[in-house]
């Protein structure tokens, strides 16, 4: 059996340093330290932030008015003019559909708008002689800033935005009484400005204000 060492032996080994790993400990001016730099950049990011919102509504504003009409009185006087000079020459908007052309058939019934049941019917009712039915294009003849307009004829209506692309729609009118509306429903800035095709060329018509309703007759 070993012996046990004596008890003096024992209490210098109990005595001796062991070796501890050492971890370094952050002292509180470094936890302080770290928190300030965490506040400044969240001071720093939000201010960048609010920024950037203020460049992106400038630059928003300076688009939307650069991408609105503008058109001065005098302008406005001379389209008038313009128009209802046409207009008294026999000008129409009303450019009928040709019904032996099978192509321009399909066209104008998709033109209309209406289900498929209801456009043959009314073609069927125009080539019998009932009604008669026109082409109508129109388009924005000034910055393309969201103007629509509501255009009415023969109990039939279409609401059509205007672009800088025209836009073609088919509409039953009578030879004895042709009339059609336009009612402006939104101006995109400046007034609503449409020219149209007709059968003296394309004519400017006169600018209109949202709600505002142009009846206009042709011969």
């Amino acid at each position: 059996m070993k012996e046990r060492p004596p008890l003096k032996e024992r209490n210098k080994e109990a005595s001796r340093p062991h070796n501890l790993k050492s971890y370094p400990q952050k002292s509180i001016e470094d936890g302080q330290d770290s928190q300030s730099k965490t506040k400044l950049y969240t001071i720093f990011a939000g201010v960048g932030l609010v920024l950037a919102s203020l460049a992106v509504s400038f630059s928003s504003q300076i688009f939307n008015k650069l991408n609105t009409d503008s058109i001065s009185d005098s302008e406005i006087k001379a389209i008038n003019s313009s128009f209802n000079a046409a207009v008294a020459n026999g000008a129409t908007i009303f450019l009928p559909v040709d019904f032996s052309d099978s192509k321009e058939r399909q066209k104008a019934k998709s033109a209309s708008g209406l289900p498929e049941t209801e456009a043959e019917h009314l073609l069927k009712e125009a080539e019998g002689g009932f009604i008669s039915l026109a082409w109508v294009t129109v388009w924005d003849n000034l910055a393309e800033d969201g103007d629509v307009i509501e255009v009415s004829a023969g109990g039939m209506t279409h609401v059509v935005p205007i672009m800088h692309e025209p836009t073609t729609i088919v509409v039953p009118y009578s030879m004895g009484n042709a009339q059609l509306m336009i009612k402006g429903l939104k101006d995109g800035g400046g007034g609503i400005t449409v020219s149209a095709k007709t059968s003296s060329g394309d004519l400017a018509l006169p600018p209109m204000r949202v709600g505002e309703v142009k009846n206009l007759r042709f011969n």
